[in-house]
């Protein structure tokens, strides 16, 4: 591998920043559910509370929820990033997670049919992407293509820094290359080059319109 292809894969870990990531949108939906349960709670018992203690019992609702959500999210969240990986083996890509379980994802590059390069809201906050890994047959997880388009993943490389480096050797690797010979990195091609490469991954219908227009303005600049 080549030193910026093994920079962008950053020791095999999701960014540091990304356990940032986790925490924010884990705690809005652990938030949101507590809030929910415990104004029920209140809606069940008002009746026996006076009018003078419903106003304490609403914030109560609102800010133990709060509290607690952020705290279950941090700590889960730093486990989760503790125990998250990927090997860009020699047959296959390996994705590890999991808290409690451990998951493991196996995906060998002759089943590889597309990459595509995705970050949400907090993913540009905080300068991440995610490659997402589509194959024939695969049944993943539903999520966002490219840089907006909808499609089904079997896999995700998460909290990357780089990702065009590791998008390139993978579509390399799936086409049979060694990933360092007619497909190298895409970090270290020119802008010609690679705007060269990506109307051939798009006339071969590799990615769709809307990222190859995204990238070919990002490569113009």
């Amino acid at each position: 591998m080549t030193g910026t292809l093994q920079e962008a894969l950053q020791g095999g870990k999701a960014s540091p920043k990304m356990k940032t990531v986790w925490m924010l949108r884990w705690s809005a939906r652990f938030i949101f559910f507590l809030i929910f349960f415990m104004f029920f709670f209140v809606y069940r018992i008002f009746s026996f509370f006076e009018s003078s203690d419903i106003v304490m019992l609403v914030l109560l609702c609102l800010l133990l929820p709060i509290l607690l959500g952020f705290v279950f999210s941090f700590l889960w969240a730093g486990l989760y990033w503790k125990r998250y990986q990927f090997v860009l083996g020699e047959e296959r890509i390996t994705i590890t997670s999991g808290v409690i379980g451990k998951r493991v994802v196996n995906i060998p590059y002759e089943r590889i049919q597309n990459v595509n390069i995705w970050r949400g809201v907090l993913d540009r906050m905080f300068g991440l992407y995610s490659v997402q890994i589509e194959t024939a047959g695969g049944f993943g997880v539903r999520g966002t293509g490219g840089y907006g388009s909808r499609m089904t993943a079997e896999g995700e490389i998460l909290g990357i820094t780089t990702p065009e480096p590791i998008a390139e050797f993978i579509l390399s690797r799936s086409k049979g290359n060694s990933g360092l010979g007619e497909k190298i990195p895409n970090a270290m091609l020119g802008n010609d080059e690679k705007i060269r490469l990506l109307e051939e991954r798009f006339a071969k219908g590799e990615i769709s319109e809307k990222t190859y227009e995204e990238l070919k303005r990002k490569y113009e600049q």
